[in-house]
């Protein structure tokens, strides 16, 4: 993660919608996958303009409480009018100025791709804290392309770019599974996405000791 993120996503605010077509079939994977129940409570990070929080919307979803995250004022300022009980905070999600154990569902839409792994790790650790003792992380990341020879071809220079700028693009993909894995999560739930955005929707928990 570099210092400039935020900025870097306030110049891209005004576009970011354009493109929301194209995440619609993982954020509905991402709710079905979640099973939300009327008393969870949400907390959304990398909230952007609230895809999810429209999603939810539109859907008719009931929930006790949402709380959208995200460090861009920008992204944040084109988020539409919330229900009662929703609001947005602006924050890094690295470093939550929220209680622990608050929320029953955390949400992380296209955003663990975008994170250096030490960032990626910092932002776990903060699910983990905030997260109750019976809750859940559901994770959306876009899917490794398919192997053939086109992208064959082409790998040497996504691994150039990426070692240029690991978070360039969200050219660098990652396994979501073994990252959770890696920092303690237990997968319950892959759903593999094709249609628009190609995206890996993972549901996980975090065992009690």
């Amino acid at each position: 993660m570099r210092a400039d993120t935020a900025t870097n996503w306030d110049r891209l605010a005004p576009l970011y919608n354009l493109q929301l077509r194209l995440e619609r079939s993982a954020l509905d994977a991402a709710v079905d996958v979640a099973a939300f129940d009327p008393a969870d409570r949400l907390l959304d990070l990398g909230t952007g303009t609230g895809a999810l929080l429209v999603r939810l919307i539109e859907r008719r979803v009931a929930l006790a409480e949402v709380t959208g995250v995200d460090r861009s004022p920008g992204m944040l300022a084109r988020v539409p009018a919330l229900p009662d009980g929703w609001r947005l905070l602006r924050a890094d999600a690295t470093d939550l100025p929220l209680p622990a154990d608050r929320f029953d569902v955390v949400s992380a839409i296209y955003v663990l791709h975008l994170l250096d792994p030490d960032h990626r790790q910092k932002l776990l650790e903060e699910v983990r804290r905030v997260n109750g003792p019976a809750g859940r992380l559901i994770v959306v990341v876009p899917a490794p392309p398919p192997v053939n020879r086109l992208t064959r071809m082409l790998a040497p220079l996504a691994r150039l770019l990426g070692c240029l700028s690991p978070t360039l693009l969200g050219l660098r993909p990652i396994d979501a599974v073994a990252e959770l894995e890696r920092c303690g999560f237990a997968v319950l739930e892959t759903r593999r996405v094709t249609r628009g955005y190609p995206s890996v929707v993972v549901k996980a928990s975090f065992p009690a000791a």
